[in-house]
């Protein structure tokens, strides 16, 4: 990733060794991948100069099980990061106000107590916009000047995963217990505060005679690639992207290696229920050979023959409202073996294929030039369909206990 000519003539005093120092500490306590700790580094680094840039990353700190140091990472983070704040039994009311008051780096430990509670979808929004330059919360609509900034670097560690909207904005480190053989120093706040606060005040000059170099590397690296990352990660990650760069090429290639990690655990992550859907779909073309079309009764069978899926007897109708949010028409009538039913075509799913599931191939298989009998086959399996396709009429009147079974 590319800084500017302005900054490559004028060298920055380099954040390398400031850098090094952050990995070296945090190695110290906490139980974690390389990668991780670069991206913790970078992320404590950008919390000096995160007003520069137009957009903060967040982050998720989880683990499948407790006592995986969540907490201890807080902590950390709490140390090393700028103008911290971790509220301890904070309510909604709490966290917007201190927010849009003060702006702190918000490290937030067991935040599904707070999602919890009633209103959690406003808290959450609130959050989400948070993340984004030129954000404002108004305590008071009516006066024009009651509207407060609300843009600030945030942090959230818990047993759970985030809620959407939240999750799309973080950068996730996901931690685990201490193997027998491992060891770190116990963590004491007095004890490690002296070299923390050394490291801190070398951040904090560093940014202030540093700002306007930063600015101008900034649209630099928004042009550069980032493997495996989307475009609204691409924007999240612009000040690490800068930070590391700025720190040259040794940092630049920890930050690039590490968030193909991160990309890479990501596609562990159990999928929603239209990912999953979709690939299925997809599964079920290439079993018969991806034929132009297919009737929705033989794949429904499919469908709902596969197990550890998230639907439950799935139906017609139930498909149909899945699909219609990515979106896909709605099915129509397909001549399959001399056979006219409901049915999907194989462009219906191209576009979402290519968009949601790029790994997976949008275009169809090469056909045998003749297979009689397999057609003679799949005409036979769709009419012994055809008394599943004529019950869907009933079966959407009942659409209230098929989309709760989905």
């Amino acid at each position: 990733m590319n800084i500017s000519a302005e900054a490559r003539k004028h060298p920055p005093e380099s954040i390398g060794p400031m850098l090094d120092q952050i990995d070296a500490f945090l190695r110290q306590y906490l139980v974690c991948s390389t990668q991780q700790r670069t991206i913790l580094a970078l992320w404590i680094a950008h919390t000096y100069c995160y007003g520069l840039f137009p957009v903060t990353p967040y982050l998720e700190i989880y683990s499948p099980e407790k006592r995986s140091g969540k907490t201890l990472c807080l902590r950390l983070l709490g140390l090393l990061c700028n103008k911290t704040w971790s509220p301890v039994g904070a309510n909604a009311s709490r966290l917007v106000t201190r927010i849009a008051s003060s702006q702190p780096t918000l490290l937030l430990d067991n935040w599904h107590t707070l999602f919890r509670a009633s209103g959690n979808q406003s808290i959450v929004g609130f959050l989400d916009a948070g993340a984004t330059e030129g954000s404002y919360y108004s305590f008071n609509p009516d006066n024009d000047h009651s509207d407060y900034p609300i843009f600030c670097p945030k942090a959230f560690a818990g047993h759970q995963r985030l809620p959407a909207p939240l999750a799309d904005r973080c950068l996730p480190i996901l931690l685990r217990r201490l193997k027998v053989k491992e060891q770190v120093l116990p963590f004491w706040r007095d004890g490690a505060f002296d070299e923390a606060l050394s490291i801190t005040k070398a951040l904090r000059t560093w940014a202030e005679a540093n700002d306007r170099l930063l600015r101008e590397a900034a649209s630099d690296v928004l042009g550069s690639p980032v493997p495996g990352a989307n475009l609204l990660q691409r924007e999240s990650i612009i000040p690490l992207a800068v930070v590391a760069a700025m720190a040259g090429d040794k940092w630049d290639r920890k930050l690039r290696v590490a968030l193909l990690r991160i990309a890479a655990a990501s596609l562990t992550q159990p999928p929603s229920v239209g990912l999953q859907l979709l690939t299925d779909i997809r599964d079920f073309f290439t079993l018969n050979n991806d034929p132009p079309g297919i009737h929705s009764a033989p794949l429904l069978e499919y469908l709902n023959s596969l197990a550890d899926r998230p639907w439950k007897k799935l139906t017609s109708n139930g498909l149909r409202i899945i699909l219609q949010d990515f979106p896909i028409s709605r099915s129509g009538t397909q001549l399959i073996g001399g056979h006219k039913l409901k049915g999907f075509t194989f462009q219906h799913f191209v576009a979402s294929w290519e968009s949601y599931l790029p790994h997976l191939s949008s275009k169809r298989s090469p056909r045998p030039p003749s297979a009689p009998d397999q057609v003679g086959a799949l005409a036979g399996q769709v009419g012994a369909a055809g008394p599943q396709v004529g019950e869907i009429g009933p079966e959407v009147g009942e659409k209230g206990a098929q989309v709760g079974a989905i």
